[in-house]
């Protein structure tokens, strides 16, 4: 009698574990959002488009040297991989995707982190790199839903997240960007470019996480 009163103890105080973690689970999620392979943890650009010209690409990777060029880079921010761009001739990569943020408050957060071995930056107003202009440049928007993802249209770009300027450092460690879209509404696009005609940009980007409500 009193092993069996022991059993059934033990399932009531299973049972009630199982419940708290289902409750703390269901209360996370609902402060939160699903945003799958934010972190390019599938090994592959899963929900992700890539767009390039050129030479090169963006490459999901988890080594410590670039794909191409073999270039020491930092590797991944958090778990085992991250997305970086490699080429070795003038290229342009842009790595985009679309956010359904309905009519919630939404917050968007990055890792970004980049090395340029040409000889500074430069902005020529397009991502193109076929212009005769010096164009080494990395930027991340959050574009109109029906814009080109190489569009620099300021009627495209709803919020500019990031931008290197001609005085920017040729190289930054990983720096976490967190921009609020409680301004926006619907569907938007994410945009993660970087284009050079003057030598090899390793732009990188790591754990992208889109959360709702608190």
């Amino acid at each position: 009698m009193i092993s069996r009163m022991r059993g059934f103890r033990r399932k009531v105080v299973l049972a009630i574990g199982i419940a708290v973690a289902a409750l703390s689970f269901a209360a996370v999620a609902g402060a939160g959002s699903s945003f799958p392979n934010g972190g390019f943890e599938t090994g592959d650009f899963s929900f992700w488009n890539v767009q390039s010209t050129g030479s090169g690409n963006w490459f999901v990777s988890d080594k410590i040297i670039t794909p191409l060029n073999g270039y020491g880079w930092r590797g991944p921010v958090e778990h085992e991989f991250a997305a970086v761009t490699d080429d070795t001739n003038p290229g342009t990569h842009v790595l985009y995707r679309f956010l359904s943020l309905g009519a919630k408050r939404a917050k968007l957060s990055l890792w970004l982190y980049y090395k340029n071995h040409g000889s500074g930056f430069c902005d020529a107003g397009t991502l193109d790199y076929t212009t005769v202009s010096c164009n080494q440049q990395i930027r991340v928007d959050i574009l109109q839903p029906a814009a080109s993802p190489t569009s620099v249209n300021p009627a495209d770009v709803l919020i500019p997240i990031f931008h290197t300027k001609d005085s920017s450092s040729k190289s930054q460690k990983p720096k976490n960007f967190t921009v609020n879209l409680k301004s926006l509404s619907g569907t938007v696009m994410l945009r993660i470019a970087e284009v050079d005609n003057q030598g090899t940009i390793n732009a990188a980007v790591d754990n992208v996480q889109l959360n709702f409500g608190g």
